[in-house]
C-alpha cells in the first residue's frame, strides 16, 4: 500500500503547507474570532483543532516547529444582534453600545472587566482540557507593534495604489480616490464602527476622524484605529508570518474575500498569502429543537465548559477529525451516545478488535482516532453504553451509586472484571456527565419517571393484544435474562400474538411511564428491579 493513497485528509493538508513553503523552519498557523457572544464549540472546527491536528503532524512527521495562534479581533465593533442579547430590554445601553469595540462594552453580567473577557472564560480557558497549544493575539495589542504600524504606514503612504487596487474588486461601491481606509475609535462614545477618517500624519501616527454616531471630530494615535478588515486579514498574515489558516464558508466564493485578500497580499505587501480550506458551518439540536447554524452574536451554541459537562473532549475532536472540512454538521446533543458508540468504534478499529470493509476507511477512522487524543494513544479496558449509564443514574439513588452501578454492570455482563482505581473513576465521570446531560441538555424522552401505580385509565386504554403481549413478556422476565434473549423474545411475542412491535412498545412505555415514548426498553428493564417490572407488566397496581 502507498502512504499516499490513503492519506488522510489532515496528513494531506500539512503536506501541502510545506510544499508551498518547502524553506520554512518554523511554520505559523492562525484562526480567528470577534468575541460578540458566547463562543461556541462550533468555533473549535475551522478555528482551533484543524490547525491543532496539522500542528502534530508537522512536528511529528516533518520535524518542523510550529506556532498556532489565534487572532482575537478585540478592536471589531459590535453588531445589532449582540447587544440586543447582552443588554436585552435596554434600548440605552443597546444603542450606546452599537458599533463599540468589544474590548470596550462592559460585561453585561458585572463579573469580568468587560464583555470580551466574560465571553472569552467559558471558551479559551478550557484549551486545556483539550491539549492544545496556542498564543492569543489580540488586535487591540496587534496595532502597537513596530511591525504592524509599518504596515499601516506604508498602506496610508500609498493608498492611491490601494483604493485602486481594492475597487477591482469593488465595481458595485468603489472607495473614493481619497478614501482614507481605517477606522479609528470615537474618542467621545467609543464607536469604531460609525467613524470616518478625514486626514492623517504619519510622522506624528494620528489620525483625524468624524464620528457619525455622536459627531465627534478629534485627532487620535493609529494605535487606536484598525484597518479595513481586508487590510487587517492582511496585515496579520504578514507580521504573524502565517503559513496556514482555514476560512469559512462565506469567505470561499470565486472571487470572493479570501481570493482577493490573497492578491491583495501579494501586490501590496510582498507576501505569498497562506495556504487554506474552506470549513463548513456547524449547526445544532438541542432538547429535539433544530437550533440551526450556531452563531455567536445570535448567542445559539453550547461553549466548551458546556461540552466538557456531559461529555469527554476526546468526543468531540473525534467528531471534527473524522469529518472533512467541507461536510456541514449538525450536532445533536438527544444523540451524544451515538457520538461515543462512534468513538469506540474507532478504538476497537485502531487496536485491530474490529475490521472494517475498505481498508481506506479503516486508515481514516485509525488517523482520526489517532489525532484525537488527548496526549498519547491509551487502550481502554472498558466501554460503557451513555444512553445506559443515563438511565442508571437515574434509578440509582443515594450513596455508594459508583459501587452499586459497578455490581450492576457486572451483573448484567456490561462489566467482565473488577475495575482498577482509574476505571472506578471513569464510571463515575461518566456518571456525573450522564446526570448533567438528562437535567440540563436533552429531551424529557430521555427522562425517567415511573408512575407509582398504573391508573385505571392507562389499563383501559390498552387492547386486549397489549395486555396479553406484556402479560406474556412479564413470565419471561422472571428468571435472569441477557439482553439477546429479551430482544428475542420481544419479536416472538409480538409475531405470535400479532401485534405491532410499535404497539408493544407503546404499551411498555405506558404503564411504566404514562406516556407513550420513553428510552430505550431492553437496558432500562435490565436496569431495573426485576420482580418490579414482572408486577408492573402484570397490571398487578
Amino acid at each position: 500500500m502507498k502512504e499516499k493513497e490513503y492519506e488522510f485528509w489532515l496528513d494531506e493538508i500539512a503536506r501541502k503547507i510545506i510544499e508551498k513553503f518547502p524553506k520554512e523552519k518554523t511554520i505559523h498557523l492562525n484562526g480567528g474570532l470577534s468575541i460578540r457572544g458566547p463562543q461556541h464549540i462550533g468555533r473549535f472546527r475551522s478555528e482551533i483543532l484543524i490547525q491543532d491536528s496539522v500542528k502534530k503532524i508537522i512536528e511529528q512527521k516533518y520535524k518542523r516547529k510550529v506556532i498556532q495562534y489565534l487572532t482575537l479581533y478585540d478592536m471589531d465593533g459590535q453588531k445589532i444582534k449582540g447587544v440586543k442579547k447582552g443588554f436585552p430590554n435596554d434600548k440605552e445601553k443597546q444603542q450606546k453600545y452599537l458599533g463599540v469595540s468589544l474590548f470596550n462594552i462592559p460585561d453585561p453580567f458585572g463579573c469580568c472587566k468587560n464583555w470580551q473577557e466574560h465571553f472569552w472564560k467559558d471558551f479559551g480557558e478550557y484549551f486545556k482540557n483539550f491539549d492544545l497549544d496556542i498564543k492569543i493575539v489580540k488586535t487591540s495589542e496587534f496595532y502597537k507593534m513596530p511591525e504592524t504600524k509599518k504596515i499601516v504606514k506604508s498602506i496610508l503612504k500609498n493608498r492611491k495604489k490601494v483604493v485602486e487596487l481594492v475597487n477591482r474588486f469593488r465595481a458595485r461601491s468603489p472607495w473614493p480616490k481619497d478614501y482614507i481606509p481605517v477606522n479609528p475609535i470615537c474618542e467621545k462614545c467609543l464607536s469604531i464602527n460609525d467613524t470616518d477618517a478625514t486626514g492623517f500624519d504619519l510622522e506624528k501616527y494620528t489620525v483625524d476622524y468624524v464620528c457619525n454616531k455622536c459627531g465627534h471630530k478629534g485627532t487620535t494615535s493609529l494605535e487606536n484605529a484598525k484597518l479595513n478588515w481586508r487590510l487587517e486579514w492582511i496585515a496579520i498574515w504578514k507580521v504573524l508570518d502565517i503559513e496556514f489558516e482555514p476560512y469559512g464558508k462565506d469567505h470561499a466564493a470565486a472571487g470572493g474575500s479570501r481570493e482577493t485578500c490573497g492578491i491583495f497580499s501579494k501586490e501590496l505587501l510582498d507576501r505569498e498569502p497562506p495556504y487554506g480550506i474552506w470549513c463548513e458551518w456547524v449547526s445544532l439540536k438541542m432538547k429535539g429543537k433544530d437550533l440551526g447554524q450556531m452563531t455567536a452574536s445570535g448567542f445559539v451554541g453550547i461553549t466548551p465548559k458546556q461540552w466538557l459537562e456531559f461529555a469527554y473532549p476526546e468526543i468531540l475532536k473525534y467528531m471534527y477529525i473524522g469529518t472533512r472540512p467541507h461536510t456541514a454538521m449538525t450536532i445533536d446533543l438527544d444523540k451524544i451516545s451515538n457520538y461515543y458508540d462512534d468513538y469506540y468504534k474507532a478504538e476497537k478499529v485502531y487496536f485491530n478488535k474490529e475490521n472494517l470493509n475498505t481498508k481506506r476507511e479503516e486508515h481514516n477512522i485509525k488517523r482520526a482516532f489517532e489525532l484525537s487524543q488527548i496526549g498519547s494513544v491509551k487502550k481502554s479496558k472498558i466501554q460503557l453504553n451513555y444512553e445506559f449509564l443515563s438511565q442508571i443514574t437515574q434509578i440509582i439513588k443515594g450513596q455508594n451509586k459508583t459501587e452499586r452501578t459497578i455490581e450492576l454492570l457486572k451483573k448484567l455482563k456490561q462489566l467482565d472484571h473488577d475495575p482498577d482505581r482509574s476505571e472506578r473513576e471513569k464510571i463515575e465521570k461518566l456518571l456525573n456527565y450522564t446526570n448533567n446531560w438528562i437535567k440540563e441538555y436533552t429531551s424529557d424522552s430521555f427522562k425517567i419517571e415511573f408512575l407509582e401505580t398504573v391508573p385505571d385509565d392507562i389499563i383501559n386504554e390498552l387492547t386486549k393484544e397489549q395486555k396479553d403481549a406484556l402479560g406474556k413478556f412479564a413470565e419471561f422476565l422472571k428468571e435472569d435474562r441477557k439482553e439477546e434473549e429479551v430482544v428475542n423474545e420481544m419479536k416472538k411475542i409480538t409475531k405470535e400474538i400479532n401485534i405491532r412491535p410499535e404497539k408493544f412498545f407503546n404499551a411498555a412505555y405506558l404503564v411504566l411511564f404514562g406516556k407513550p415514548q420513553g428510552p430505550r426498553l431492553v437496558p432500562l428493564i435490565q436496569s431495573l428491579d426485576k420482580d418490579f417490572v414482572v408486577k408492573r407488566f402484570l397490571l398487578e397496581t
